[in-house]
């Protein structure tokens, strides 16, 4: 009977430990669910603010002709940036745009750095050409090592080609 009653005790406390973790589930449940409410009350506060109004939409199809893909395709993006719309809600042309416009956005970066690029500033970094130095001393001693190992090779060929030879004349 001892057993019985301790078989009870354990299973109440399995019980309240059960509860204990329902009740702190629902708590962060509600907590999270309050948060998400607030950020997406203030999301759509200032969504409502950065509308793009009706007469700077995107281009119409009649004056689209005019103008090149990339400029389509940025103001196509830039509309949907500013109604900050998730990827997975896109259409596939939005999509595909605002991928395009990234694209671009990434090259322009690019060139923008190369062609700001001081090239004598970073000639003279010490950093660099202590670098560049092990990377030239490392190119060296590869090519040694490759000199070595093609050696190794040819003298091998050469012993294995008079024993061959060698065999021969004694046969």
């Amino acid at each position: 009977m001892k057993w019985l009653k301790q078989l009870q005790e354990e299973r109440r406390r399995q019980e309240e430990k059960k509860e204990a973790e329902h009740k702190q589930n629902e708590e962060r449940k509600r907590s999270f669910m309050e948060r998400e409410a607030a950020k997406r009350a203030k999301g759509n506060a200032t969504n409502n603010n950065d509308r793009v109004p009706e007469k700077c939409a995107p281009s119409t199809p009649s004056t689209l002709e005019d103008t090149d893909d990339s400029t389509v395709a940025s103001s196509i993006a830039s509309t949907v940036s500013k109604r900050k719309v998730p990827a997975w809600c896109q259409s596939e042309a939005a999509h595909e745009a605002a991928e395009d416009t990234a694209v671009i956005d990434d090259e322009n970066n690019l060139l923008d750095f190369v062609n700001g690029l001081d090239y004598e500033k970073y000639n003279e970094d010490l950093e660099l050409q202590t670098l560049m130095g092990q990377v030239k001393k490392r190119i060296k001693l590869l090519e040694r090592e490759h000199k070595k190992d093609e050696t190794k090779l040819q003298t091998c060929l050469d012993v294995s080609s008079s024993v061959a030879i060698s065999l021969c004349i004694f046969i």
